[in-house]
């Protein structure tokens, strides 16, 4: 007799894996990689566990690492790449990669837009970007979703060197988990404006402890540029303990934001060159979006101010700060005009335990680290 069939389901829905399967699997990527370092190692391993080994040949003058594109659960660790164009980058829908412990060392003078590490023009999610020395290249690393509505999610950016870019970072449309404890410093001998971390329609959980300092006069640029920054997310949009040493011939901004709704706390901004300068430049907020400024040292041994807002009228709505520490050679700030004197300051920022003090800084031109913190 024939067979009869039924419908048992119509599935209608994605079947993908749990996030305890996810974890695991990356995990054992993650061992598989620290413990196979050399080829040797690691064709012997593959071979053990029946996995077929495929390689790429690279050549100085290639533009990227081959075969990172619509791939998951991949570690890249330990590796040294060393020529023209951009090391690693990472292109269309890529899930759980790691990039960590590698080397990066390419054209320090180039003017094409090459980048150390590219997150590209996709959906990424859970990349980790931790550990690795960039030297070169005209951004140093470089992030672009599809747009402000379509981010690249989960994306942690944390305890990388970067030397000798244009930028030390271009990130657009992109929700990070972590921008932690980074070295981002300029080219040295640069005469032309230096960008440090450069957010535009970014989210973040924490924008922490990063350093990032010009290694000579430029002029001009963005310690860290925030704009439209968190406007979209329930992330804490905390930045805090950055240290940014700028020295400028020109207008150069420590910190420059505006649209956001961020806390900027215990942040340490050192301007100084012949430029003036603003140690945080603030435009305007968002209605119903809020910017705190917290524990703050800004300093401008220059011409230049401190904080310098254009508001004069969101001051303890969106735009609240309290005990900042604001040193000038010229002026404390400005809020609808100059200001010299600590009286008009707390009167025009409401910063009622604003402070004027001249840190006593081992050497302003390598550190925020001050000779002694009482007395």
């Amino acid at each position: 007799p024939a067979v009869k069939k039924y419908r048992l389901a119509l599935i209608t829905h994605e079947i993908a894996p749990s996030e305890q399967t996810m974890r695991e699997v990356f995990s054992q990527a993650q061992n598989f990689a620290a413990n196979n370092r050399t080829l040797q190692e690691l064709i012997a391993a593959a071979q053990v566990q029946g996995m077929q080994v495929r390689s790429a040949r690279l050549t100085a003058m290639m533009a990227n690492v081959n075969g990172v594109s619509n791939s998951r659960n991949i570690v890249l660790t330990g590796l040294t790449f060393e020529g023209m164009g951009s090391g690693i980058i990472l292109e269309d829908t890529n899930d759980n990669i790691e990039i960590s412990h590698c080397r990066i060392l390419m054209d320090t003078t180039t003017t094409t837009t090459y980048a150390g590490i590219g997150i590209v023009d996709s959906r990424p999610n859970k990349i980790k970007v931790t550990d690795n020395y960039i030297r070169g290249t005209y951004y140093g690393f470089y992030t672009r979703g599809l747009s402000a509505s379509e981010k690249m999610t989960n994306i942690t950016f944390c305890n990388n060197t970067l030397e000798e870019a244009y930028y030390g970072t271009l990130l657009y449309y992109t929700d990070f988990d972590y921008v932690c404890n980074n070295t981002i410093l300029s080219r040295k001998g640069n005469s032309a404006a230096f960008y440090g971390l450069d957010m535009t329609y970014c989210n973040a959980e924490e924008v922490n402890a990063n350093h990032i300092r010009t290694l000579s006069a430029v002029s001009g640029g963005q310690g860290i540029y925030a704009s439209y920054f968190n406007t979209d997310s329930t992330r804490s949009g905390l930045i805090s303990n950055n240290e940014i040493i700028y020295n400028a011939t020109g207008t150069a901004y420590g910190i420059y934001t505006g649209y956001s709704e961020a806390e900027y706390i215990h942040n340490t901004v050192i301007m100084y060159g012949v430029g003036a300068s603003r140690g945080v430049y603030c435009i305007n907020s968002l209605a119903g979006k809020d910017m705190h400024f917290y524990n703050n040292n800004f300093v401008c041994y220059n011409n230049g101010y401190p904080m310098y807002f254009t508001a004069t009228s969101q001051f303890g709505n969106e735009i609240l700060l309290d005990y900042n520490n604001c040193f000038g050679n010229s002026y404390l700030g400005y809020i609808g005009g100059n200001i010299s004197d600590l009286t008009t300051w707390i009167s025009r920022s409401q910063d009622q335990d604003a402070a004027n003090v001249n840190p006593n800084f081992y050497d302003y031109t390598i550190s925020g680290t001050c000779a002694h913190y009482t007395g």
